[in-house]
């Protein structure tokens, strides 16, 4: 004889969802197993009952228990569910049984929508719906889980938001001390550029310059825009390539000048 009902989180979850989307069928199926002493069942999962109008889809019932036994063999068809206003039996309860009378069901689950006591759910025996003690089992992970949302549900008000904008500027500014000690660079080889050179070459320079001090940490720390930024940042070094790539020309063609001088000279 069954003297225990243990219902598990998932077998919960699955009526939870059954239940919030409202579904016009209220009829379930209980899928678990028994004890070596055939005096507990574990539910371990469930599923809802569609409808064909006002008759059961047994052939979409079918196909879903097959489907169960292939995934889930551990697990064999145990009882039935309903989802009431209450966890007592009524008419219906009586109806559902009779139609599931060749399927070898053991037991019954109603689930009670306004239940006045703490209890949510109660088995019954489908024979003469005797009542079943009845119990939700968790295992440790998720009571431990449970517990901690509880003690620490306003945990994300505690966090320290303030730390992720300066971290990001901080790392911004690395990178424009990078492009200014790499502009110093550039602009201590201006004096060695030919004067045809010279003015293209400032004027890349000035407007390097001039971005470089239109940037204030401070005053943009409240309308920061990473991709905004990024975009800067991708022009700036676009243009200190270009500025790189003209400076080895000259340099080359400098180069290529001075030796032809040294040798025009030494053939006089």
């Amino acid at each position: 004889m069954v003297e225990l009902i243990q219902i598990n989180s998932l077998a919960l979850l699955n009526v939870s969802d059954h239940i919030s989307r409202e579904k016009t069928g209220k009829y379930g199926v209980l899928l678990g197993t028994k004890n070596e002493s055939n005096d507990s069942i574990t539910i371990g999962t469930s599923f809802e009952v569609n409808f064909d109008g006002d008759s059961i889809d047994w052939d979409h019932l079918n196909k879903k228990i097959s489907l169960m036994d292939t995934v889930l063999p551990q697990y064999r068809l145990i009882g039935l569910y309903q989802i009431n206003e209450n966890i007592s039996p009524n008419e219906e309860t009586k109806l559902m049984i009779e139609q599931f009378a060749n399927s070898n069901i053991l037991i019954y689950v109603i689930f009670g929508l306004n239940s006045t006591d703490d209890q949510i759910a109660k088995a019954y025996t489908v024979d003469d719906l005797s009542p079943i003690n009845t119990r939700i089992q968790t295992t440790f992970i998720e009571s431990a889980a449970t517990s901690t949302i509880i003690n620490h549900q306003y945990y994300s008000n505690q966090l320290e938001k303030s730390n992720q904008l300066p971290i990001k500027d901080d790392g911004l500014n690395i990178s424009l001390n990078q492009l200014e000690s790499k502009m110093e660079k550039i602009l201590n080889c201006l004096d060695t550029l030919p004067e045809d050179k010279k003015f293209e070459t400032h004027k890349l320079v000035v407007h390097l310059s001039n971005r470089l001090k239109s940037y204030d940490p401070k005053s943009e720390l409240s309308g920061f825009n990473s991709k905004a930024q990024s975009i800067q940042l991708s022009i700036l070094t676009s243009q200190l390539a270009a500025i790189d790539n003209l400076n080895y020309q000259i340099s080359k063609n400098l180069k290529s000048y001075g030796i032809n001088s040294r040798s025009q000279t030494q053939s006089n």
